[in-house]
C-alpha cells in the first residue's frame, strides 16, 4: 500500500494565468456538520476526482489500494496513517445528479470531473451522511473578492483586488490569481513563498537572503490591524473580503497600516492607486 499527502499545488514560476476554461464543485461537510465548498478550475477537457480535489488545496491524504485510491483525511478531518475511526466512520463520496445527492458507485480515482461537475464529501457512518442541498450554481457560479497587499523592501506597495469563483480559495492560490510573479517551494512545513514580483530568492535558495529577510505573511483582522499569520499560505483560507499582507524583511518588521473599506472601493483586478504606492 503506498500512502499520499496533498500538498497544494508545489512550485509555481511566473505570474498566474488568471481564468481557466473548466470547473467542478467540491462540498465537504466534517463530522460535526460544517460545511465548506470550493470551486475547482482545470484546464484539462477532464480530470479524476482524485485530481480535482488535490488541486483544490484542500488537505488530503489518500491511501492507494487494489481497487483504487481510499480518501482518509479531507480538509479537517479523517484519519491518519493506518487508522480505523472508532466508529466505523469514513468519507463518503457522493455525486450530484438530477437535483440530488447519490451514493458514488465508484471511487474518487476512477470518477471523472467535467466543466459544470459537483462532488460531495461526508465523513460520517454509512448510509447517515446528509449533505446540504447545494447546486453547482451555487458553488461555481458566484465569484468573490479578496485582495493582497505586497510591501516591498524599498517602501514600495502594491495593493491588488482578486476575483475568484465560489466561497473559498486558499492563500497560494489568491496569489497565483494575481498578476505578480510569484516564486514558491514546498517544504516539509508547507508551501514557502520565495519570492513576489521580482523580490526574494529563487526556488532552490528560497531561505537565502544575505540580510536574513523573507516574504513575511499577515492578515488583516476586522478592526483593520495586522497580525502574523501562523499558517502558510497553502494552508489558509480565503473567503470574501479576506485580505493577506506581504512584507520582505526580517523578522518582527511591522507591516504599514491599510483600511479594509478603502481596499474594496476599487474595481478588482486594478492595482492599488496605480501599480506602485511609494
Amino acid at each position: 500500500m503506498k500512502w499520499k499527502i496533498g500538498l497544494v499545488l508545489g512550485l509555481y514560476l511566473g505570474a498566474s494565468t488568471g481564468w481557466t476554461a473548466n470547473k467542478a464543485g467540491v462540498v465537504i461537510q466534517n463530522s460535526t456538520g460544517e460545511v465548506i465548498t470550493r470551486c475547482v478550475e482545470f484546464e484539462e477537457e477532464f480530470v479524476t476526482v482524485e485530481d480535482l480535489l488535490a488541486q483544490s488545496g484542500f488537505a488530503m491524504i489518500t491511501e492507494d489500494t487494489a481497487w483504487g485510491a481510499q480518501l482518509h483525511y479531507l480538509h479537517d478531518d479523517g484519519v491518519p496513517f493506518g487508522v480505523t475511526h472508532s466508529q466505523g466512520w469514513f468519507w463518503n463520496f457522493f455525486l450530484r445528479e438530477d437535483d440530488q445527492w447519490i451514493s458514488a458507485p465508484v471511487g474518487i480515482s476512477s470518477a471523472t470531473a467535467v466543466d459544470g461537475s459537483l462532488f460531495g464529501f461526508g465523513f460520517g457512518a454509512w448510509g447517515e451522511v446528509e449533505l446540504p442541498q447545494r447546486t453547482y450554481a451555487d458553488v461555481c457560479e458566484v465569484t468573490n473578492q479578496a485582495a493582497l497587499v505586497i510591501d516591498h523592501s524599498n517602501g514600495a506597495r502594491i495593493v491588488q483586488v482578486v476575483e475568484f469563483y465560489g466561497e473559498t480559495i486558499t492563500g497560494l492560490q489568491l496569489l497565483l490569481k494575481s498578476n505578480l510573479d510569484v516564486v514558491s517551494k514546498e517544504t516539509f512545513y508547507g508551501t514557502a513563498v520565495c519570492a513576489i514580483d521580482g523580490e526574494g530568492q529563487p526556488a532552490d535558495d528560497c531561505f537565502g537572503d544575505a540580510e536574513g529577510r523573507y516574504w513575511g505573511l499577515n492578515i488583516l483582522d476586522s478592526n483593520n490591524a495586522w497580525a502574523v499569520s501562523i499558517e502558510g499560505a497553502g494552508d489558509l483560507i480565503v473567503r470574501r473580503h479576506d485580505v493577506h499582507g506581504y512584507i520582505f524583511g526580517l523578522w518582527g518588521v511591522i507591516q504599514p497600516p491599510i483600511d479594509r473599506s478603502d481596499i474594496f472601493e476599487i474595481p478588482s483586478g486594478i492595482p492599488f492607486w496605480g501599480s506602485y504606492w511609494n
